[in-house]
């Protein structure tokens, strides 16, 4: 699989923020259908690839995007070491340096997580400011075990 040449813009502004920009949170905004899967597997291959000992977590909201995410991750890096946590799979893997999970089963047992590089949330304009939010305290949990680690949004609908 080759990626097009908007989505290895993606990759490289992306991997560019995270290692070269320290603080930033970015957001990766595409049109729905044109491959924001793809671009969150090659980000989390190439942060891995600079940061062997770097810890990933993708977030999302349902289990079929988390198995989407997963299943892409494979396609295109297919000894890539990731788990999957997600009760509506039926799997509780929270110690790989790559974790799927839907932001529900996660946020039961973020202690479970330790600490994690970055955060990646897929379908980001559900991301609330409010504090007391789902993701708001996933986030909150995270950055207690790693307070720089950056979340890197990836939405087809930025504004909302």
């Amino acid at each position: 699989m080759r990626p097009r040449p908007y989505q290895i813009k993606a990759v490289n502004d992306t991997l560019d923020v995270l290692f070269d920009k320290p603080g930033l949170n970015p957001i990766v905004a595409m049109p729905t259908g044109t491959g924001k899967s793809s671009v969150l597997a090659w980000t989390t291959r190439g942060i891995l690839q600079r940061v062997p000992r770097a810890r990933v977590f993708h977030m999302t909201h349902s289990r079929e995007l988390v198995a989407q995410d997963s299943s892409e991750l494979q396609t295109i890096w297919p000894n890539a070491p990731f788990g999957i946590y997600s009760a509506g799979l039926n799997q509780k893997q929270a110690s790989m340096p790559i974790t799927f999970s839907t932001v529900q089963s996660a946020v039961k047992n973020m202690k479970a997580f330790g600490k994690q590089s970055v955060l990646m949330i897929d379908e980001a304009q559900l991301l609330s400011p409010n504090e007391e939010t789902i993701y708001q305290r996933a986030i909150k949990a995270l950055r207690e075990a790693n307070p720089y680690m950056p979340v890197v949004g990836y939405t087809a609908t930025p504004w909302r």
